[in-house]
């Protein structure tokens, strides 16, 4: 079987693209289970390899990944700027992003904030 013919893993694209989301973003992993809502893992998040994109946690990563590519369009990849935005006060998210995201209702709101804007 060639390279080209196997079939990708969508469950571990989907957990290494968010995490990779996630730390860029400036996430610890801490914070990136409790947006996940997947507090009950003991260790790290690496040790998760899979996120199906059909589960709500899946969902979730997905936004985290769509909040990273606006985010990252709004700035021209400047990962100091993507961490003072996520944990400054914003007027537009109503809180403080970071925090915000935690909670779908403020995940939401993050993720509505960044797309409004045309890059």
């Amino acid at each position: 079987m060639s390279p080209h013919s196997q079939q990708i893993d969508r469950s571990r694209l989907l957990a290494k693209a968010s995490w990779k989301a996630a730390e860029q973003l400036g996430l610890k992993p801490e914070q990136f289970l409790r947006i996940l809502h997947l507090e009950g893992i003991d260790g790290e998040f690496s040790e998760l390899q899979t996120l199906d994109p059909n589960s709500q946690q899946g969902e979730i990563a997905l936004i985290v990944i769509r909040i990273y590519r606006a985010v990252y369009s709004l700035n021209g990849g400047d990962i100091k700027w993507m961490h003072h935005f996520l944990n400054s006060p914003n007027s537009l998210t109503g809180g403080v992003p970071i925090e915000q995201m935690e909670s779908m209702n403020g995940l939401l709101s993050v993720l509505k904030a960044v797309e409004a804007f045309p890059c």
